[in-house]
């Protein structure tokens, strides 16, 4: 199903979207992608999109070792970092 709105940019170049499209669409971020085509504008909320749904599995070409204690690694760099 569609809902269509008619909006009015601002001098600002500003576009307010319906409340309740933001609450139901984009639930607690308020990131999107907005994406420029020949004749159209499209928003997408980026709270509807994770990363497995732009790829199944990732093919590494590097040893994996030092990445297999990646926790220990991180807590002794955050020791070395002087505040």
């Amino acid at each position: 199903m569609y809902e269509m709105v008619e909006k009015e940019v601002d001098k600002q170049n500003r576009l307010l979207l319906p409340r309740e499209w933001v609450r139901e669409l984009f639930g607690k971020s308020r990131k999107a992608f907005i994406i420029k085509t020949k004749d159209s504008v499209k928003i997408i909320p980026r709270s509807t999109h994770k990363l497995s749904d732009f790829f199944d599995e990732a093919k590494v070409d590097h040893e994996l070792d030092p990445f297999k204690d990646y926790h220990g690694a991180l807590a002794k760099a955050s020791l070395r970092v002087k505040w």
